[in-house]
Formats: structure tokens, sequence, C-alpha cells
């Protein structure tokens, strides 16, 4: 739920500023580095050990640091807490060039959504008011989380906003 402050109305930093909606998210190719087999406990430290090699070769291949939005996956492992992290950036298609980095054409699919506006470490608790939207509304998770992080300053800073989806599908 979002907060707001009572005498101006104006969002407090921390919290979620977007009631989670579903929204369907059109195709694209994703340009990643991943780590497989981390525990739910190491998957923040993974996240940051992944993010600087990914910037680095999107800069290295574009020849810019005006980077998009950085996206980072996590995906459920069957019957375990463990994931795949992965974290990279949409691209466009057709890149030809010898890189250390994964693309993978991502499909159009359906996901639930919500916008956080806080520290990295405040994303995590819009986790569970995802999931309860998606239950609500008849629909199960599938094994994907995604995180688009649309501004960031630093993992500490108030100031970063966030975009997580869960990827869905509809009850049977």
């Amino acid at each position: 739920m979002e907060m707001r402050d009572l005498k101006t109305g104006i969002s407090i930093p921390e919290c979620i500023i977007s009631e989670p909606k579903l929204q369907r998210v059109i195709g694209f190719n994703y340009f990643y580095l991943e780590e497989t087999n981390i525990f739910e406990d190491d998957a923040l430290r993974s996240v940051r050990r992944i993010t600087p090699k990914i910037y680095e070769e999107y800069i290295r291949i574009y020849n810019t640091e005006n980077t998009p939005a950085l996206l980072v996956k996590f995906l459920d492992l069957p019957e375990s807490k463990m994931y795949t992290v992965q974290v990279g950036f949409k691209i466009e298609k057709g890149l030809k060039v010898e890189t250390n980095a994964k693309i993978e054409k991502i499909k159009s699919t359906v996901v639930a959504g919500i916008i956080v506006w806080g520290t990295n470490w405040s994303v995590p608790k819009s986790y569970k008011t995802l999931s309860r939207f998606i239950k609500e509304n008849d629909y199960e998770e599938t094994k994907e989380w995604r995180e688009w992080h649309i501004y960031t300053e630093d993992d500490y800073s108030k100031n970063n906003i966030t975009w997580v989806q869960r990827t869905i599908m509809k009850k049977e």
C-alpha cells in the first residue's frame, strides 16, 4: 500500500507507489549474464557480482555509458530455495558481436506488476503484495520474478525506482 505524507499528500520513499495490476509485456531481446544454483539469501550478492560485468560488456559493445533500465531476473529452481540470477538489458535484435554475455528472445507474456520507490532492500517487501494480488485475481505465479531498475543511484538510495513483475498464468 502506498504511504503519503498527511500534510502534503506526497508519497513517502520506501513504499509501493502504484497499485498492483496485470500487464502484457511485449517480447524483447535480453542481453545478460547469469549465475546458477544461488541460495535465496545470496541472491542480492549475486546481483552485485554480475551487475558491473554486464555494464562493462554493454559499454564495450555499444560504446556508450547511456544504458537502458537494468533488468534483474530471478528464476525459481524447482523444489528448492535456489535461483538462477540473471542481470542484463533489453537490446535491439541483430547484435552480431563476440561477447561473454548471453542473448535470449523473451516472449510476450502477462505479468502482475507494481512500482516501488526506495532502497534496493525495500524491493523484496513488494513481493508479498504482488503474490496476494495474483492469488486474489485467480492467477498462478510462474517461476520468474523480474525487477526493472528504472532509476538507481545506489543500493541504499531512497530515490531508486523499480518496476517489479511476476510472470503469471491463468488458473486452470
